[in-house]
């Protein structure tokens, strides 16, 4: 009894012996299956994060890439624009060089007309002394025949005309008319009055009457100074119709341009051509 008591004793320990590593076994077994499918899940995320990193990859490469021919395109362009601005900046040196040039041929231009100009105004100069030189030798030319055919007229008056005051006292104008019957009259005058300042303003007028008829006057016209440093003013007429209806002449002092039908200021230096030619 006591021998099967200590086989069933000894065989009790033994299969609790032998119960402990099955058990042990399974818990390796589901740390393991649990391990395992840690490392499944992990492996998949692993997976899964690596899928993204692939992603992220491909999309860092394609931006990359994308960047990289901006940049390329950037590069062009920028060295595109660079020879266009080297050659505006060429363009600009050429323009800027032929303005210099045209400013240059420009003041040499207005320097060559600058001078021209003086060269013709000297010429102009020149001209209008020749040709006023040349007036006067007609002038004189004229005036000698005049003078010539004067002096060798058949019927010519020769008139000296002074003006004298109630008293007698001889006034210091004078007067010298040359008339040349039905031809000719010339009327001198000396030491006319310049007692009006402002002489632009007046004129000395000669007009001409008939004996028979004194309220007719007619103007001949305004006398000219001849020679200021002789105060001598002159008259010619040599319209034989007017010179018809005439037969003395005297002189006024009449506002310049506004001289009536009839004289108006003083008479002076009356000269009478009724007489006979003192100058056969």
């Amino acid at each position: 009894m006591d021998s099967d008591r200590d086989k069933a004793s000894a065989a009790v320990p033994l299969r609790t012996k032998n119960a402990a590593p099955v058990s042990s076994a399974s818990e390796v077994d589901d740390k393991w299956k649990q391990k395992l499918e840690e490392l499944q899940v992990a492996l998949r995320a692993s997976e899964a994060q690596q899928a993204s990193l692939r992603q992220q990859l491909e999309e860092a490469q394609t931006r990359a890439e994308t960047l990289n021919r901006s940049n390329d395109e950037a590069h062009l362009l920028v060295a595109d624009l660079r020879h266009q601005l080297d050659s505006e900046q060429a363009v600009r040196t050429g323009a800027e060089a032929e303005l210099a040039n045209l400013r240059s041929a420009q003041s040499t231009n207005e320097a060559v007309t600058l001078v021209q100009q003086r060269e013709i105004q000297a010429l102009n100069q020149k001209l209008r002394e020749q040709s006023s030189s040349i007036d006067r030798e007609r002038q004189l030319l004229s005036e000698g025949r005049e003078i010539r055919d004067l002096i060798a007229a058949r019927n010519l008056h020769i008139v000296d005309v002074y003006d004298t005051d109630s008293h007698g006292k001889t006034s210091p104008a004078f007067g010298r008319v040359f008339y040349t019957e039905g031809k000719s009259l010339v009327f001198y005058a000396y030491d006319l009055s310049t007692q009006h300042p402002e002489s632009n303003k007046y004129a000395f007028y000669v007009w001409g009457k008939r004996d028979g008829a004194p309220q007719m006057a007619k103007n001949l016209g305004a006398l000219a100074k001849d020679d200021p440093a002789q105060k001598r003013w002159v008259l010619t007429i040599t319209d034989p119709s007017v010179l018809a209806e005439i037969d003395s002449v005297f002189v006024t002092l009449e506002p310049s341009g506004r001289t009536g039908e009839r004289p108006s200021g003083k008479r002076l230096l009356t000269a009478f051509l009724g007489t006979a030619a003192n100058h056969p």
